[in-house]
């Protein structure tokens, strides 16, 4: 008798409790009402699984330099100015009004997430709105979507982003010309 190899999950989110779940619902198969109130608590379960998703998973143990003051001055300075608040209602001229202060609390708060790996929901919020390509249109391919993300996640990772492309720079061969800052055909 050749045993039987133990489920894997195909999906990231499908749990162990719903493939023991699909298990029972496969052994009742002959009874219609269980099987089908099983079919419906699995797909119930699983619709709530990939709703609420995973976070990414984030390695700790990781080593670096801290971020410096300079490199979150230089983010705050190429971030563009009038733009429509996010979740947490922070807009850059307000970040810019607070000078030195606001940039040594944004240094801080960006060691910190860089240092534990964690990221307050607040920053990770986003609201995305539909806007008409075309006046009066109610089919979703003619929306373009839009995001409103916070200001101070979109610093940090301005600030992160810079630090990569500082260390990737050297990597890139003298040929590559697409989506490299300085150079061109």
């Amino acid at each position: 008798m050749v045993p039987k190899k133990k489920k894997t999950t195909k999906s990231k989110w499908m749990t162990q409790e719903i493939l023991n779940q699909m298990d029972e619902r496969r052994k009742v198969k002959r009874d219609s009402q269980k099987y089908n109130h099983l079919h419906r608590t699995i797909q119930h379960k699983c619709r709530r699984e990939k709703e609420r998703g995973q976070k990414p998973e984030i390695h700790k143990n990781m080593e670096g330099p801290k971020i410096l003051q300079s490199e979150i001055r230089s983010a705050v300075k190429k971030m563009k100015k009038n733009k429509a608040p996010c979740p947490d209602e922070i807009v850059i001229e307000m970040i810019d009004a607070l000078k030195d202060f606001g940039i040594q609390r944004l240094t801080t708060i960006t060691n910190i997430i860089y240092d534990t790996g964690e990221i307050t929901d607040i920053l990770l919020k986003s609201i995305f709105i539909a806007l008409p390509k075309k006046t009066g249109t109610t089919e979703c391919e003619l929306h373009r979507t839009i995001s409103l993300m916070s200001h101070i996640m979109k610093i940090i990772l301005k600030g992160l982003m810079q630090r990569a492309r500082r260390c990737m720079k050297p990597e890139i061969s003298t040929e590559q010309f697409g989506f490299v800052e300085d150079s061109g055909t």
